[in-house]
Formats: C-alpha cells, sequence, structure tokens
C-alpha cells in the first residue's frame, strides 16, 4: 500500500507528485508545470486519483489571460508518471476553481468545481456549483450548472450512490451589502445535496452553524462504513467570543435521504489554534472519525492536529444523549468533562439551553483563583483546552449566567 500526495511551491509556479512506501520512504517525485506555461505559470495542486490500471488523474487550476480568471487543469499519467493527456476545462470570462476528483465505475471522472465570479467584482455576485463529467480520455460528456441566480459554491466532496446518483459537499449563499457603496460580502453556510443518475436535484440539505459567515465552509466528505449517511467537516464561526468571530471546526452527519442526523462544533481556546482548518476527514474501523487539519494563524508557523470522536460525533462520550433530569425552575444546563483525570487537554461539553444569551464559564483551582475563562460558550458546544502546561492538582470548571455558578464540575490535572 503506497501513499501518493501533490505539493506545489511556495509561489504556486509547479506542482508535484510525491509517492511514499508504507514505510514513509519517498519512492517518485515527479513536478508538472502549468499548461500555459512559460506565458503564465501560475498552477496550484488540487487533488489527485489514482485507475485501477496504475496511473494517475492530478486536478490542477491555473490562471488566465485575462489574469484573475481561472481555470481547471486535468493532468492524465499512466503508470509511468508519463504524461498522457492535458485537459483544460472551464475557459469563460468567469473563474472555474475545482477542488474534488472521483474515479467514475465507467473509468471516466467527475470533476467537482465552482464557476463564480467573486474574485472579479466587489458586488453582484454570481456563484454556481459546477460538476464535469469526463470520459477514461478526459473528454467532456456533460456537464451540470447548479440554478442560475442562486449562490452555490464549489463542490467540495463528491460520492456515487448506487443509485447512480452523485452526492455533493457544497455551501449556499447570501450577499450582503454593506454601507460602503457598491460593496457586499457573501456569507456562507454550508449545504449537502443529492442529484439523481439524470442530474436532477432530488434534495438539498443546508447545515447552519451558530450564524451565517463569509468563511463557514465544508473542506471533506465521507461515506459512514455501515452506509448509514455522509460525514463531513469544515471551518464554521462557532460563536463570537468579542469583537472578533472565534472560528472552530464543525463535523456533521447527513443521512442518504438527505435528513440531518447531528451536528457538532468544536472551538480551541488557545491562540495557536484560533483558526482551526480540517483538510482530512477518514472513517475508523470502530464507527467512529479523525479530522486531521492545521491552524490558519497569520504571521504564525502552522501546527497540525488531530481530532478523533466516535459514531456520534462526540470527543465527550455521551454528548448525543439527552440531558439527565433536573429540578423544575433550574436553567437545563449539563457540563460534560473528558478525560478525568487529564494530563494533556481539557475537553468540556456543554449541553442544554442557557438562562440567558451571555452565559460563561471560568476554571478556578483548590484556592479559588481564576486560572481560565470562556466568555459567551453556547450550548451543544464541545471545547478543547491544553493544560498539559498546567500544575497538577484539583481544579473546578464552572457555568455562570449572569454572574451566578450555575453548574461546577471538578476535574484533576495530573
Amino acid at each position: 500500500m503506497f501513499d501518493i500526495v501533490i505539493v506545489g511551491d511556495s509561489i504556486s509556479t509547479w506542482g508535484m507528485l510525491i509517492k511514499y512506501s508504507p514505510q514513509g520512504d519517498t519512492v517518485v517525485t515527479k513536478d508538472y508545470r502549468s499548461v500555459l506555461y512559460p506565458t503564465l505559470d501560475y498552477f496550484v495542486s488540487r487533488t489527485v486519483c489514482q485507475r485501477e490500471d496504475g496511473g494517475f488523474a492530478i486536478l490542477f487550476g491555473h490562471e488566465s489571460i485575462p489574469l484573475s480568471d481561472f481555470d481547471i487543469s486535468m493532468l492524465l499519467l499512466d503508470s509511468a508518471y508519463n504524461i498522457q493527456q492535458y485537459k483544460v476545462y472551464g475557459s469563460t470570462p468567469q473563474q472555474e476553481t475545482a477542488n474534488s476528483l472521483i474515479l467514475d465505475s465507467d473509468g471516466g471522472y467527475i470533476i467537482g468545481a465552482s464557476r463564480e465570479n467573486t474574485n472579479q467584482v466587489w458586488d453582484n455576485y454570481t456563484s454556481r456549483c459546477f460538476l464535469i463529467k469526463t470520459d477514461s480520455m478526459g473528454n467532456v460528456v456533460w456537464q451540470w450548472l447548479s440554478p442560475q441566480g442562486q449562490l452555490w459554491g464549489e463542490a467540495e466532496a463528491l460520492f456515487k450512490t448506487p443509485d447512480g446518483g452523485l452526492v455533493v459537499a457544497s455551501r449556499r449563499g447570501q450577499e450582503v451589502n454593506f454601507p460602503v457603496a457598491n460593496v457586499s460580502l457573501l456569507f456562507w453556510d454550508a449545504n449537502v445535496f443529492k442529484l439523481d443518475a439524470n442530474r436532477n436535484l432530488v434534495w438539498s440539505m443546508p447545515l447552519r452553524g451558530h450564524e451565517s459567515n463569509p468563511t463557514n465552509r465544508i473542506t471533506e466528505m465521507v461515506e459512514a462504513l455501515d452506509g448509514s449517511g455522509y460525514v463531513l467537516t469544515g471551518q464554521v464561526v462557532d460563536s463570537l467570543k468579542g469583537p472578533e468571530p472565534v472560528l472552530g471546526t464543525w463535523l456533521a452527519k447527513v443521512s442518504p435521504d438527505g435528513d440531518s442526523l447531528w451536528a457538532r462544533h468544536f472551538t480551541w481556546h488557545e491562540d495557536e489554534l484560533w483558526a482551526p482548518w480540517p483538510w482530512s476527514l477518514s472513517a475508523t474501523p470502530d464507527g467512529g472519525y479523525v479530522a486531521v487539519g492545521i491552524s490558519l494563524n497569520v504571521g504564525q508557523i502552522a501546527p497540525g492536529w488531530i481530532l478523533k470522536v466516535d459514531s456520534f460525533g462526540c470527543l465527550v462520550p455521551g454528548c448525543h444523549l439527552p440531558n439527565g433530569v433536573v429540578e423544575e425552575g433550574k436553567p437545563t444546563v449539563q457540563l460534560s468533562i473528558y478525560p478525568n483525570p487529564t494530563a494533556d487537554f481539557l475537553n468540556f461539553y456543554v449541553k442544554g439551553n442557557p438562562s440567558d444569551g451571555n452565559a460563561s464559564a471560568r476554571i478556578i483551582n483548590e484556592a479559588g483563583q481564576t486560572i481560565k475563562t470562556f466568555s459567551k460558550i453556547l450550548p451543544d458546544e464541545t471545547v478543547i483546552l491544553p493544560v498539559h502546561n498546567w500544575p497538577s492538582g484539583v481544579y473546578f470548571l464552572q457555568y455562570l449566567s449572569e454572574g451566578q455558578i450555575i453548574v461546577s464540575e471538578k476535574f484533576i490535572k495530573i
């Protein structure tokens, strides 16, 4: 079993295919230039898939003339990494950007992309989800565009269904005008939809975070190993914890019929993970899922991270269970901590409904000193806090409403 990855240089002038052995040794490296090189050399690696004959299809993006017109490239290689075909798609005045690629059952390919003008204008945006079906040599068989006049984002992930249809992870947007004349922003929510074998829309399921935002997006989607649906991950605005939005990681699951099964929000409360961006998602044999990503803080080294959840998307076990019995008149809020004792990370889950919109939390030590505060804690939010540098001892996690302690849970740092 070998691993194949594609990378690009820091200024996006070429792409490289790298093949690793099971031991992590580099077996092959091959670099490729834009189809327009040397006239234009802006070239971005997107994704790769391997064929049954050992060859590869690699998806790229390249900039065309005039500049800011981005188009789609697909490079077909044989099993010896020699170029068989170099295909270009899009080639309209708008920009076409591809993000996903799957091998179809007939040996052809399906490309997931978008067609938009969002980097070309300041308002009156157009954005449509764009799918391209090709034969085994990269020739176009059909194309599909989301409805005109609606704002649909790029196809970030694709799955072929047993009935010949497609399940697509994308997003839906709305244009928001600002006081500055002729300037708008696009605010997005995640969206998963299904097309039948004739490319008719069967269902569309919007998946919203706490609020729409320009940064909300899906980055990856996988099929549940038991066939119970599709799980996706992405970046989402969890909540407003001050003047700026705090970005978090998001996991959600939809059924094969488009029903929303669950959604989980994860917020890191440390500066080095201010904007966690999931790049990869995998289903695990135990029925759970692993997300892998980096932090995208500007001007800082981007640390990597791994998040493992169970089959219900829970980092804190039992997050999917209903609240326990509470006294009448008391706020229905519960805190769940995992693991306890802890050595590296404190993970806690807020379950239920706060008594007001400004609920907060804090951690105090045995001496009553406040060690950490969390403003604007929202229900159904999993908070991840590194505690490896904290002194060993007993601490208390407290949930407050209007300054009053509603719930307090003890944990031990070892």
